[in-house]
């Protein structure tokens, strides 16, 4: 028999005050690989952000980064203003689902790409994320 399973490796990592805390985490899909702290979405966060990317896929996208990319931290507005030509929105993106997930990055990548028609044209996290919830929900 083994060990008993210990619940602090499995539960979510809070402060004293009961807030998430950030993981340090590498951004895969950016030039060398930068490392950004991201606090991980709660599933209830994540059903959150389902029902606005139905009605905004751009606030949906700012607000998740917003509020969970940590280190650099985004305001709103700031987060609104992240440029989309060099694919930053998406990486950040990519890397707040794996880590809410416990996925990695390059299988949301990977299992976005499968279910994309055209995969030489670049996902938007936007996309990713409502992928990754309608695969979430079946």
């Amino acid at each position: 028999m083994g060990e008993y399973l210990n619940k602090d490796d499995i539960l979510i990592k809070r402060d004293g005050e009961g807030k998430l805390l950030g993981i340090d985490v590498n951004i895969e899909f950016l030039k060398d690989k930068p490392l950004v702290q991201i606090v991980p979405m709660t599933k209830g966060q994540m059903n959150k952000y389902d029902k606005l990317f139905k009605t905004s896929t751009e606030e949906a996208e700012s607000e998740i980064i917003h509020n969970h990319c940590v280190r650099p931290a985004f305001t709103l507005a700031e987060a609104k203003q992240i440029r989309y030509d060099e694919g930053y929105a998406t990486a950040l993106i990519i890397a707040i689902i794996a880590v809410s997930s416990g996925s990695t990055q390059d299988d949301i990548m990977k299992s976005f790409l499968v279910k994309k028609k055209d995969k030489s044209e670049k996902p938007t996290g936007a996309e990713i994320a409502k992928d990754f919830q309608q695969t979430k929900e079946n």
